[in-house]
């Protein structure tokens, strides 16, 4: 595997974790159920697009932070109305 093709693999690698932990976040959630749903389309969304020809990985995980820092959010404003 030339160096190249290791780096991308690297990316590859945490870009998955990344998506993994993001998951979990989303799984372990305790929002209203709305919230939860609108936040799991965003985050398929988001592997979809993965998928899709063409596609950037840069744009993917800075949409994938923005989802995690919302979920993050949404359930800090959850628990404060309890």
């Amino acid at each position: 595997m030339s160096e190249p093709d290791a780096r991308a693999g690297d990316e590859s690698d945490e870009l998955a974790a990344r998506l993994l932990s993001a998951y979990r976040l989303l799984a372990g959630l305790r929002v209203p159920v709305e919230e939860r749903i609108r936040l799991n389309l965003r985050f398929v969304a988001i592997c979809t697009s993965l998928k899709m020809p063409g596609s950037s990985r840069d744009s993917c995980a800075l949409r994938l932070d923005q989802l995690m820092a919302e979920a993050g959010q949404a359930e800090a404003n959850c628990a404060e109305r309890v």
